[in-house]
């Protein structure tokens, strides 16, 4: 079994960040949670934060939504929106660099 382990506080954008108190979640970890779930596409996954209101929320939000195709959010109305925007941000680029910056050939 694969375990993954990210640390960051459950913040939003800007808040708590000013005095460095508080780390944010950051594209890094973002993108290393999509590898991990990318690799295990097939296992169920168990996500879990402190208090299992926000931030792992935000993360299954976001999850749902990627690869499942599934809008969960009303679902857990005190998701972390900062972590699920950064995770699904994260991923559009991912389709986007490669669904855009592959040569396109046209025929004339």
């Amino acid at each position: 079994m694969e375990v993954l382990q990210i640390k960051f506080d459950d913040v939003e954008n800007g808040f708590g960040l000013k005095d460095k108190k508080y780390t944010a979640m950051t594209e890094y970890d973002a993108e290393t949670i999509l590898d991990f779930v990318i690799r295990n596409i097939d296992k169920d996954i168990f996500i879990s934060c402190d208090a299992g209101m926000s931030r792992s929320p935000g993360v299954l939000v976001a999850l749902e939504q990627i690869f499942n195709s599934k809008d969960v959010t009303d679902d857990y109305p005190y998701h972390n929106r900062y972590v699920k925007n950064k995770i699904r941000d994260v991923w559009f680029r991912r389709v986007w660099r490669k669904t855009y910056s592959e040569p396109k050939v046209f025929n004339i």
